[in-house]
């Protein structure tokens, strides 16, 4: 699955999670890319980055780190 990572810099740990796990990290958001993970809740972010508004027209699904490790039981 190819996922969107936005606000994370450079935290390596949580990109080998999803690595590991077999997701396919982009650095872009395109008509693949099936899910948007953020660094906190969406509501909350004041600056919304290239990659969210990306994701809000293309109706991507955005979930922050610990909704996505939740839903596809990752640790």
């Amino acid at each position: 699955m190819n996922i969107a990572l936005s606000g994370f810099g450079d935290d390596k740990n949580f990109c080998n999670i999803l690595e590991r796990n077999g997701y396919v990290i982009s650095n872009v958001v395109s008509n693949e890319t099936k899910c948007v993970i953020t660094k906190e809740n969406i509501d909350y972010i004041q600056f919304k980055s290239a990659k969210i508004k990306h994701a809000i027209v293309k109706k991507i699904p955005m979930l922050t780190a610990e909704e996505f490790l939740k839903k596809y039981k990752l640790k």
